[in-house]
């Protein structure tokens, strides 16, 4: 009986393993099919606005930092990045080459571009050999999201994420920027006084 349990624990552990290659060309596959329908898909609206940036925050997410044309998020699948750059084009293609130059030579899991009315849209993603990490890049126009992915079955709803937080991203202009900043004080003073009474009450 042992010997029987043995053997068929051995064979399961081989059916999980060579189940694994194909596991990884079924999400490859999934993911292909559905970005460029993430790509067009509508916009969302603008959420939050730090520095001269404005973009959507998706739901239980925090700014960890926020610098001008860069911003880090705090996501339930780890930190986004967001790089936006002014003077860039929207049809250019200077990220994604520099993207791609950054990860030669490592595993390519996904690259696939688009060009259209909107510019130059990219999503390309890598995977490290001695971490088995993800590292995700999505691109639309002059703005840049990119992740570090632990888990496999994350890439297609991160890369969705992303391709969202990008789609939303505005570059302000300095007047703009400063004239969010200072409703967002405003909002905030207000929300503490708010709070200063309730507790007072």
């Amino acid at each position: 009986m042992k010997t029987t349990h043995a053997i068929q624990m051995l064979l399961c552990a081989g059916l999980l393993l060579g189940g694994c290659g194909g596991k990884t060309e079924e999400i490859q596959a999934a993911i292909k099919k559905e970005i460029p329908a993430y790509l067009k898909a509508e916009t969302l609206p603008a959420t939050t606005t730090e520095e001269n940036l404005s973009f959507y925050l998706p739901e239980e997410s925090k700014v960890l930092q926020a610098h001008e044309n860069n911003v880090t998020l705090e996501t339930e699948y780890g930190n986004f990045v967001i790089f936006a750059n002014p003077i860039e084009e929207v049809n250019s293609k200077t990220n994604y080459e520099i993207v791609k130059q950054m990860n030669e030579g490592i595993d390519v899991i996904v690259d696939e571009t688009i060009e259209d009315e909107k510019g130059f849209q990219y999503v390309y993603a890598i995977q490290h050999s001695e971490s088995k990490e993800y590292g995700v890049y999505v691109g639309v126009g002059s703005v840049k999201v990119s992740a570090l992915v632990k888990k496999r079955n994350q890439l297609q709803p991160v890369i969705k994420e992303l391709i969202q937080v990008a789609k939303s991203v505005q570059i302000m202009t300095s007047d703009e920027a400063d004239s969010s900043s200072a409703a967002k004080k405003n909002s905030e003073s207000e929300a503490a006084t708010s709070q200063k009474t309730e507790a007072k009450s």
